[in-house]
């Protein structure tokens, strides 16, 4: 989010609006177009896209990037409604969380993929390489690459898809004893492609309703409906070949969802059960995405490809939450009414050109590339509140406070990436801030440049064994807050409210700065990333990734005010190291009648406090052995049958030992204040569904199956949002 480029009255940060000075960087400008003329004399063979991980900024060749790759089609046969919940269970398991995924959507970094069908979504890559972070993932983020697709084989064809599953609350140790409720998931889809020989064209609208049932701990409710909301995802693609090498792309995707909640509850006096209150609350959220793309990739001349895009989000979110307190006997005193109503609305901007070269000498690969982006975001917040009496609906209170916040930044990503056949990969570069001295804080020391390098070394090839393939991946970068992706999200039942804001919801300055200890946004943290994987004749293949990753946190932090002679939170920033493993196994069995794919994994994370752990003992004395020495192991089984025209999946979640917490997970805590979890080995049946493919006449494919998610777990278990799904499904296409 663009949490620290924003002016508002009065100024979240020590510095002005941003400013753009084109000519201010000449040396690093020249630099780089020398380098692009004396690679001129080389040799050249364009490369295609589909080679390439596409990370926003910088380009990874695939066969030299560690990373986990997951197919859409492996996820459209349960239900779900925020990725992250279901690529976990192929990721790092819980701590694979929808707070710390950035996702890149065909090289754009500025929108959300749950704005997307499963349905549109051909390939979905988690990228295990500290580069994520020089191309806008944060320090605690892990960055998923999506590739979409609206289309199919023929020259034309019409997709339909869709699932119904009954939703209940599963009753478990750690909720209030209650009736369970029952509610209704849908997800229906439906989409039309037409190619031609140098155009394709696609428009797709699905449509998903979800739901929170409630678990009823009082006889005494009145009235109950759920959250739940309405999601419509409409999106539109084309590209043509405009001349021979150029390619022109445009994408569309509209996204409008109303939320809706309310519950009724009589709730009786301690001393005096004959008196009560009734208690009504109400919420109504609306809110609009649109994100819209256009791109031009050309051959300028053989192996210089230019790719020059412009694209553009606008997101808006309102919510109004009404409470009315009425008291019985009706005749002992006036009820009252309390209203809130809350606006978001968000533009975000981003013009991108990337111009690469590729070169070759002998069987030496050399591709230079540079990568320049603007990006301009506006973001305003207003929010209202009126109090009344029943008695007097005009109104006693009515108050109001609004915000706004703009600033855009130029980055600049130089990288040369050079390689030999498939036996040694070296690429290196950064980013490079553009922006002029005056629009920064004279305050701080300015960090303009942030690097990184990444290597892979294939052993096999190297000593020339052919048996089986072992590469072995390095690479480190160099962060600056300033260059974090900024981006929408879609709300959902556990991100309503001020979360959506890219706006720090603070008074003042001064916010930052209890203890003296600001968070400086141009601040560098270190990622560092190790791993290796071993491919055994293409069946087997294990893996291996250490990550180190340093940053600065917030954390609230209860404290005894003097002065007022009473215990207050405030915000104090700790430096972190997270330290975390995985290791993985993946088998793929084939043959004529049946095919078996299955993987297992693990993943570790563990917190370290780099700084102020005196002072973190002296305020977290009681937790600070659990903070320190807790360690979470979480993962993942995976499986896919398909054995002549039957298929199958079975994926389970587990999570083991006690649980560690970042001072990030404390911020997200949503009762706010420190809250530690109980130490529970759960594990979850997350997915389970079987089908079989039908053969019907004019329809290209047509499928039927059963599903369902969380059906089972442990008694205790609190790894899920404790809802269980069991439905139904289909698919087909003519």
């Amino acid at each position: 989010m663009f949490r620290y480029l924003y002016t508002v009255q009065p100024n979240f940060y020590p510095f002005n609006q941003l400013t753009f000075t084109f000519f201010m960087n000449k040396p690093l400008l020249f630099l780089t177009c020398g380098l692009f003329c004396c690679l001129f004399v080389l040799s050249a063979k364009a490369q295609t896209d589909s080679t390439y991980f596409n990370l926003g900024r910088v380009q990874l060749k695939k066969n030299f990037t560690q990373s986990i790759t997951i197919k859409g089609s492996d996820l459209q046969r349960y239900p779900f409604a925020d990725l992250a919940d279901a690529i976990n269970v192929w990721a790092y398991g819980t701590l694979t969380k929808p707070s710390n995924l950035i996702y890149v959507i065909d090289g754009n970094i500025i929108n959300d993929v749950n704005a997307y069908s499963i349905y549109d979504i051909d390939e979905i890559t988690l990228i295990q390489n500290a580069s994520a972070q020089i191309s806008g993932a944060s320090p605690d983020q892990q960055m998923v690459i999506i590739k979409t697709h609206i289309g199919g084989s023929g020259k034309q064809g019409v997709q339909v898809a869709g699932q119904s599953s009954l939703v209940s609350m599963r009753n478990q140790n750690n909720a209030a004893t209650g009736t369970k409720t029952t509610n209704l998931y849908n997800q229906y889809y439906l989409s039309g492609y037409k190619n031609y020989d140098n155009a394709h064209f696609g428009i797709s609208a699905d449509y998903q309703r979800d739901v929170l049932p409630l678990l009823t701990p009082y006889a005494s409710y009145m009235k109950a409906e759920a959250f739940n909301y309405d999601r419509f995802k409409i999106n539109g693609h084309g590209d043509i070949k405009i001349w021979k090498g150029s390619i022109l792309y445009g994408d569309i995707n509209y996204t409008p969802q109303t939320s809706h909640y309310q519950t009724g509850l009589y709730i009786p006096f301690k001393y005096t059960p004959d008196y009560g209150t009734n208690v009504y609350n109400h919420i109504k959220g609306s809110q609009h995405d649109i994100n819209l793309s256009l791109g031009l990739n050309s051959q300028i001349v053989a192996g210089l490809i230019n790719h020059i895009s412009v694209a553009y989000n606008h997101d808006n979110y309102f919510e109004l939450d009404s409470n009315h307190y009425s008291y019985v006997p009706t005749n002992t005193s006036s009820g009252s009414r309390d209203r809130n109503w809350s606006y978001f609305r968000t533009s975000n901007l981003l013009l991108k050109d990337n111009l690469t070269y590729y070169g070759k000498i002998e069987d030496v690969n050399i591709e230079p590339s540079v990568d320049f982006s603007y990006q301009k975001l506006t973001d305003s917040i207003s929010s209202f509140y009126s109090y009344s009496y029943d008695s007097n609906p005009q109104g006693i209170d009515f108050q109001g406070s609004s915000a706004y916040g703009s600033g855009h930044i130029y980055l600049l990503t130089p990288s040369l990436n050079i390689y030999y056949k498939d036996f040694f990969n070296l690429q290196s570069g950064g980013v490079a801030i553009l922006n002029p001295n005056k629009d920064f804080s004279p305050v701080y020391p300015k960090h303009r440049f942030s690097p990184f390098v990444t290597t892979t070394f294939n052993i096999s090839r190297i000593t020339g064994i052919n048996s089986f393939d072992w590469r072995i991946f390095g690479s480190f970068s160099r962060q600056n807050l300033l260059t974090d992706s900024r981006s929408t999200q879609l709300l959902g039942f556990y991100t309503r409210n001020s979360t959506n804001s890219q706006v720090p919801a603070f008074n003042n300055t001064t916010d930052f700065n209890f203890f003296g200890a600001p968070i400086i946004p141009y601040t560098q943290y270190n990622s560092y990333s190790l791993g290796t994987t071993v491919s055994i004749q293409k069946h087997l293949t294990l893996s291996y990734t250490l990550g180190y990753i340093y940053y600065q946190a917030p954390a609230p932090i209860g404290l005894f005010n003097y002065l007022d002679q009473a215990f207050e939170t405030q915000i104090r920033y700790f430096n972190d190291k997270i330290i975390s493993n995985r290791f993985a196994i993946n088998y793929n069995y084939q043959s004529a009648n049946f095919s078996w794919r299955t993987g297992l994994n693990i993943a570790e994370e563990k917190l370290q406090f780099i700084k102020d752990q005196d002072l973190l003992n002296a305020y977290l004395s009681d937790n600070n052995t659990y903070l320190n020495r807790g360690h979470r192991w979480s993962g993942g089984f995976v499986n896919r049958f398909d054995y002549k025209g039957y298929f199958a999946g079975v994926d389970i979640l587990y999570q083991l030992g006690s649980r560690p917490i970042s001072m990030l997970d404390v911020q997200d805590n949503q009762q706010g204040g420190y809250v530690i979890p109980a130490n529970i080995n759960s594990f979850t049946l997350q997915s389970l569904y079987m089908g079989t493919r039908l053969k019907i006449n004019k329809l290209k494919y047509a499928e039927i199956y059963i599903n369902s998610r969380n059906v089972l777990q442990n008694k205790t278990s609190d790894i899920t949002d404790n809802r269980r799904f069991i439905g139904v499904g289909f698919k087909a296409g003519l």
